[in-house]
């Protein structure tokens, strides 16, 4: 029984990390976007893109630490003991 609640916890745990991974990954996204988007600006700059660019690769990596979360949140699940 105390198995089955440390996992219950730790699938809890990995759940939150999901969650807040995905707020960040938006954040960085939205803030990439209106760097390279930038609509009232003018001129455009090799500084605003590459900042842009690095933020849409930050952005891709986010993504795959959280594909990759909730492959490690499947396999908890997948430990998980059956309810008789």
């Amino acid at each position: 029984m105390a198995d089955s609640e440390r996992l219950r916890e730790r699938i809890r745990y990995e759940t939150e990390v999901v969650k807040l991974m995905t707020l960040v990954t938006v954040a960085i996204g939205g803030g990439s976007s209106s760097l390279l988007l930038g609509l009232g600006v003018t001129t455009t700059t090799w500084f605003r893109i590459s900042v842009g660019a690095v933020g849409f690769i930050a952005t891709f990596a986010s993504a795959m630490l959280i594909w990759r979360q909730h492959r490690r949140i499947r396999q908890l699940l997948d430990q998980f003991p059956e309810a008789s």
